[in-house]
């Protein structure tokens, strides 16, 4: 019982994570086209040539059109979409319950200190659910609890007849 409190005490404080610290709210997006030193604009604002990286919004989606003359633009939806690792702000939650169900309904303490192991746990899951709720709102209020669904961009263009 000890061993199971303590891993319990460890996965809640361990896999409270907050996106916006460990990811930021901005992902980085290499664009390249063929041929290069094509025109990018980026949300309708020109933003140089190929090939460069940029640092966009993970919140919001973004439209990329790259375009040369003599040449067909091309036009990407970089989508923004939530991040399955915002998910792991709620495994705290998870914890919390399997400890409380498993302290009620499996394990019945022996002697005093084996009940403040339980008490221990029990708060610490507690504390960890609650860092793990103000996490997941931090990060969907900031847009890191988001991804965008490329990272690069490859733009083939070709020639107009």
């Amino acid at each position: 019982m000890y061993k199971l409190t303590l891993l319990i005490i460890i996965i809640c404080f361990t896999f409270t994570g907050c996106c916006s610290v460990t990811r930021g709210v901005k992902q980085e997006i290499a664009i390249q086209s063929y041929p290069s030193e094509a025109c990018i604009t980026i949300d309708g604002i020109d933003c140089g040539k190929t090939p460069q990286s940029f640092l966009l919004t993970r919140k919001h989606s973004h439209e990329i059109v790259i375009a040369k003359e003599g040449f067909k633009n091309e036009t990407f939806l970089l989508r923004s979409q939530w991040s399955p690792l915002a998910t792991t702000n709620g495994i705290p939650l998870l914890a919390t319950a399997t400890a409380w169900g498993g302290i009620l309904l499996f394990d019945t303490p022996v002697g005093f200190a084996a009940g403040v192991l339980t008490v221990v746990a029990g708060s610490a899951a507690i504390v960890a659910a609650t860092i793990g709720l103000v996490s997941l709102g931090i990060d969907a209020g900031t847009g890191a609890a988001y991804t965008l669904n490329h990272s690069r961009i490859e733009a083939h263009l070709h020639q107009i007849n």
